[in-house]
């Protein structure tokens, strides 16, 4: 009976031992089946952010392509703004020459014109002067009436002479008055023009020197901005060559990349403001020219 009773105890011991044993398999097997959970929904999460990654990718490429047109088109339109600055200024140059000319020629002119006044002021003093000889001339040419008549061929042709002379003298008179009025009047045309052209002038030196401040700023904002779009692309290949980072690490580096290039397009959008403005003001300019 002891002996019995000893087997069993034993053989109750071996199947509690077996009873724990299964029971610790069976959790065993229950853990092993949720990390197999968790890796395949781990597994899921990598694909659908890898999925996600490359939608991304696709989108800052063509998006990176989209920047890359809209730059060489602003490049196009600036170079553009830069040829018409360069002829404004090659026409205020030939402008500046011809109002130098123009100068030239009124005081041209302006000495003809004191030549001219002095010359007549010359000539009515000598007709006075040879009128007043005539006069005295005939004063003491006069016979008395009681030895020779009054209409004597003699004193005919002296009054004749003298209207003729007094009728010369009034044709020259009249044509330098002419001549004078003439003069005056060219005078006050290239005065007019003259002064057109100097506001002209000045209206087109202001605006160089404001074109060329705004163009200066242009140009090394323009400069700027090629280094860091340069730099910006520079990074988008180093990002599509590195296809081994970590998860984490690629989508820094989306979230960086997209950072960096709404930047860039907000500065090309304040770039291509800036162009339109300039090429408005260049074409009021031309407008009012016109």
């Amino acid at each position: 009976m002891a002996n019995i009773r000893k087997r069993l105890t034993e053989a109750e011991a071996r199947e509690r031992e077996l009873h724990e044993r299964l029971e610790r398999r069976e959790r065993h097997i229950e853990q092993m089946g949720r990390v197999q959970s968790d890796k395949l929904a781990d597994n899921d999460k990598l694909n659908i952010a890898l999925r996600q990654w490359r939608i991304e990718r696709d989108e800052l490429t063509k998006k990176t392509i989209r920047t890359e047109e809209e730059k060489q088109a602003i490049n196009t339109r600036y170079s553009e703004a830069i040829n018409r600055l360069d002829l404004l200024a090659k026409e205020n140059k030939s402008l500046q020459k011809r109002i130098a000319h123009l100068q030239q020629n009124e005081l041209k002119i302006s000495e003809q014109l004191q030549q001219t006044q002095k010359q007549i002021i010359e000539d009515k003093e000598e007709k006075k002067k040879e009128l007043k000889e005539i006069n005295t001339q005939t004063d003491d040419l006069i016979i008395p009436s009681f030895s020779i008549p009054p209409t004597t061929p003699r004193t005919f042709l002296e009054s004749e002479r003298e209207f003729n002379i007094l009728r010369e003298s009034q044709l020259n008179e009249t044509n330098k008055f002419n001549k004078f009025i003439e003069v005056e009047e060219r005078e006050r045309k290239l005065k007019n023009e003259n002064r057109a052209l100097i506001k002209d002038l000045r209206k087109a030196e202001l605006y160089q020197r404001e074109t060329a401040e705004q163009l200066n700023s242009l140009k090394q904002k323009h400069s700027q901005l090629l280094e860091d779009y340069n730099n910006l692309f520079k990074i988008g290949k180093d990002f599509n060559k590195k296809s081994l980072l970590k998860e984490d690490n690629e989508i820094v580096g989306i979230v960086l990349l997209k950072d960096k290039l709404a930047a860039r397009e907000r500065e090309l959008e304040l770039f291509r403001r800036k162009i339109i403005e300039l090429e408005r003001k260049i074409w009021h300019f031309e407008m009012e020219r016109n």
